[in-house]
């Protein structure tokens, strides 16, 4: 059974994201985070074989989070979501993110990646 972390803060889209991956495969598990710091417990205490991330985290800085979160799980995938065109994209690859959408983006490209 696939494991996914879905970081995001805004309920709406959180179900969203949950609602898209529970459609997806009917054998996976779908654990949530508000933050990266919360991730990294959770994956520490976990198995995971995918992370969703939104790079527009309030009261954080996002990228420098982001980075600890691919830094500490190498080998991990991660697909960033940004909302920002361009320097956010380019800077989460740098930092250690397999992909990176942008918001809105179609559900078949985020499960084309996943």
């Amino acid at each position: 059974m696939k494991t996914v972390v879905i970081i995001e803060n805004e309920a709406v889209e959180l179900e969203a994201l949950v609602s898209l991956f529970e459609q997806w495969q009917k054998e996976i598990n779908v654990l949530t985070a508000k933050e990266e710091k919360a991730a990294i417990t959770i994956m520490s205490q976990h198995h995971v074989d995918l992370v969703v991330c939104d790079l527009t985290l309030p009261k954080t800085n996002t990228l420098d989070s982001f980075s600890l979160l691919t830094h500490t799980f190498p080998y991990v995938p991660c697909i960033a979501l940004s909302t920002d065109r361009g320097t956010s994209a380019e800077e989460a690859i740098k930092r250690g993110a397999s992909h990176c959408l942008e918001k809105p983006f179609v559900a078949e490209e985020l499960l084309r990646h996943a």
